[in-house]
């Protein structure tokens, strides 16, 4: 799994990179949501990961620095969500809401100890009522619940002593989350604002899909991993890839279904679930819905496929000629 993460990670900075590059940062900051996603809200949540990572390769444990660590990256999600709002305030001219949380990331981590909980959440309790009109600058509800998880568990380390393994415990399953949600906002938040540059900014649209390629290793769960694309080899973007159902035919016990999302590259991996021959679905806006395999999925094992998907003509609109005589024919 830690292998898995260093890949994860390695893909955000790339991102990170190429878009604030000399090169490519004009284009970048031209689309509002891509420059506070990419350069502000993508570089706060590495930076909270990092917060996490870096204690723990380091073999450092005390109580004082587990709970500097978590305050760092309670602050740094923090700042996610204060970015954001300050972009919003300048646009909207919302002065008073501006000076409300007009601090920088030293300032909210040099809060006082017992007063760093109280004064962050009474951030987020002032902001919730803007959640809708934030999306728009690059804060996501997640990320109200970053923080929450994030001030949580610097209160636990602010008032108990851990030990070493409960600390590395506590710290792997605070990472995995947010390996989850970073990967989550750049697949659903960037990824889409990107694919619209496709045919105007192609230099960059093709470099960002270099630079967001993951491939996953260290996994050692049961999973896929699917490439989705047209017949011109173009990859399919936020298309379902559905491991389907299963019923056991030696227990007679059926398994769920499990989904993940294709990204900009049309990739896939969906894992962790019951091993067996099963079918594979690939479903979405703008192709076919079509079913494959079965596969013979076995445990702690993968399966690397690319699945060629017919766009779906029944969403093209009817030629003039065809309305006129459906028309007539009324």
């Amino acid at each position: 799994m830690k292998r898995y993460f260093n890949t994860l990670l390695d893909m955000f900075n790339r991102v990170i990179s190429f878009t604030a590059d000399p090169q490519n940062i004009a284009i970048t900051n031209s689309i509002p949501a891509l420059q506070q996603g990419a350069t502000v809200t993508l570089v706060n949540k590495v930076n909270a990961i990092n917060a996490l990572i870096f204690p723990q390769s380091q073999n450092i444990t005390g109580a004082a620095i587990q709970k500097r660590v978590f305050k760092k990256s309670a602050t740094n999600l923090t700042m996610i969500v204060i970015s954001g709002t300050k972009a919003f305030c300048k646009a909207t001219g919302d002065e008073n809401l501006f000076k409300s949380i007009d601090f920088s990331a030293t300032e909210v981590y040099d809060f006082k100890d017992n007063e760093f909980a109280s004064k962050v959440n009474g951030f987020m309790t002032l902001l919730t009522p803007f959640q809708s009109q934030l999306l728009n600058y690059g804060v996501q509800v997640s990320n109200f619940n970053d923080v929450a998880t994030a001030v949580n568990l610097y209160i636990t380390w602010l008032t108990t002593p851990r030990s070493k393994i409960e600390y590395k415990e506590t710290v792997n399953k605070s990472l995995k989350i947010l390996f989850k949600d970073t990967n989550n906002f750049v697949r659903d938040i960037l990824d889409p604002i990107v694919v619209t540059l496709n045919i105007s900014q192609q230099q960059y649209y093709f470099g960002y899909r270099a630079a967001r390629k993951h491939v996953p290793h260290g996994l050692r769960h049961n999973r896929i991993n699917a490439t989705v694309v047209n017949e011109l080899n173009q990859p399919y973007v936020g298309i379902q890839v559905t491991v389907d159902a299963y019923t056991d035919p030696d227990t007679g016990k059926t398994y769920d279904a499990v989904t993940g999302n294709t990204d900009i590259n049309g990739f896939a991996t969906v894992e962790k679930f019951w091993p067996g021959n099963r079918t594979v679905t690939i479903s979405g806006p703008g192709i076919t819905t079509t079913t494959f395999g079965p596969y013979n999925f076995k445990e702690g094992n993968g399966i690397t496929e690319t699945y060629v998907c017919q766009p779906d003509f029944n969403n093209i609109p009817a030629s003039k000629s065809e309305e006129e005589k459906e028309t007539t024919q009324e």
